[in-house]
């Protein structure tokens, strides 16, 4: 069956951004757990279960919305979307790879192990969850 994107709501999509982002957020947290039980390391100040949903729900509801605009205006949207959000998410790891926390602290050892896979666990739930949700028909 052949899907019409361009005749999607946009609510469908803003639900599936809402949808992947849970999902990230679920899955981070998870990660985080058993990061943090692992290997002792945690620094809950900056990561924590509420700063792990905001930072996973918000960016994937921007990238649902990106997606909309994309099947709006391009046959290939999918393609244009998976690409842009696997390079997008190669981009955000440098913040971790760097030297020094947004409130100017030194990363401390751990820091980039317990927030890279985040990054790709969302860049992940954006391909795949974001078109299921806002292609899926009833």
């Amino acid at each position: 069956m052949k899907r019409d994107e361009r005749k999607i709501p946009f609510l469908r999509f803003l639900s599936a951004g809402i949808i992947a982002g849970g999902g990230a957020a679920l899955f981070n947290n998870l990660y985080n757990s058993v990061y943090t039980s692992v290997t002792m390391f945690s620094i809950p100040e900056i990561i924590n279960p509420i700063s792990i949903l905001f930072a996973s729900v918000i960016p994937l509801v921007v990238a649902a919305i990106v997606f909309f605009g994309l099947t709006k205006y391009s046959s290939k949207a999918y393609l244009i979307f998976a690409v842009g959000t696997a390079l997008f998410s190669l981009l955000s790891i440098i913040g971790p790879l760097g030297t020094q926390l947004p409130d100017g602290r030194l990363i401390p050892a751990g820091f980039a192990a317990l927030t890279i896979p985040m990054h790709f666990i969302a860049g992940l739930c954006a391909v795949v969850i974001i078109p299921q949700f806002a292609y899926y028909k009833k």
